[in-house]
């Protein structure tokens, strides 16, 4: 059981750096009244892809395994660092969109996890996956605290977040159909089992809060946001114990009375059918 203790931790740190980066950076960011997309206004500050793959960088036409994440970090953390590029963008042209895009691409979790794999072959490069994918949150939090932008591909990281959640609670759900009883009365599987609970519910709580950040985001971005969480959330959140939903649907609450979004609301009244009797 540590092993999938060990691989959810940096996801729930994640989300946790991203919320706190939203509201530390919210007057170094443009208003959302200011800009429809931070991506348009920055577009110029985006590495190329021709730039990417002379810095090293892995061919991002291809989905990435392991190997080709570590060499996708080492680029990223040393653009940021020594400020001779900016970090790929989501759109644009000569912005690295396609690198941008296969940062986020399910198709390298599919490489990484195929369904031919072991569930032990699966589980060693998932955790790897994720510890990368959490690396470069990082940095674009970093780049977007420093006013930078950076916000459309934040909304993208963090409903990317989402999908690498579902991808990983599949592959437990397959881990814990191998659990005897008797394992899942001992101390070590209890403990793994709350951390991940834990982590799940921290991350999700999250996201929540950022959907009613108006400070940071646009409201078109956070309608991106509330999309992926309408999509993937409902199955995240049943998959908790009675106790983190309820702790989940409080947050909802107050997220539903700060918001007068129609789609933002939807996303919350499709996690939490019972969220209206609760309010």
């Amino acid at each position: 059981m540590s092993l999938h203790k060990r691989l959810f931790v940096p996801l729930a740190l994640t989300v946790v750096l991203l919320v706190s980066c939203g509201k530390n950076g919210e007057k170094e960011n443009p208003s959302p009244d200011q800009t429809e997309s931070d991506s348009t206004t920055h577009t110029r500050l985006g590495i190329s892809v021709e730039e990417w793959i002379a810095e090293n960088g892995p061919d991002p036409s291809t989905p990435w395994g392991v190997s080709e994440l570590n060499r996708a970090i080492q680029v990223i953390q040393s653009i940021r660092r020594t400020g001779t590029h900016g970090l790929p963008r989501l759109g644009g042209n000569g912005s690295g969109k396609e690198v941008f895009a296969r940062l986020i691409s399910e198709e390298n979790l599919q490489q990484l996890t195929p369904d031919s794999a072991s569930l032990e072959e699966k589980m060693g490069p998932l955790g790897q996956f994720m510890t990368v994918e959490t690396q470069i949150y990082m940095v674009y939090a970093g780049a977007m605290m420093g006013g930078e932008g950076y916000t459309d591909e934040m909304i993208e990281l963090m409903s990317f977040l989402l999908t690498t959640e579902s991808h990983f609670m599949k592959v437990l759900q397959a881990y814990l159909k191998t659990v005897t009883p008797e394992q899942r009365e001992t101390v070590s599987f209890k403990t793994g089992m709350k951390q991940v609970q834990d982590g799940l519910t921290q991350s999700l709580e999250g996201i929540i809060t950022v959907l009613r950040d108006k400070g940071v985001f646009s409201q078109a971005q956070l309608e991106r946001l509330a999309t992926s969480f309408q999509t993937l959330g409902p199955a995240l959140i049943a998959g908790l114990d009675e106790s983190y939903q309820q702790q989940l649907q409080s947050k909802a609450v107050l997220t539903l009375e700060a918001t007068d979004n129609e789609k933002i609301g939807q996303a919350l009244r499709a996690a939490f059918p019972n969220i209206e009797a609760a309010k």
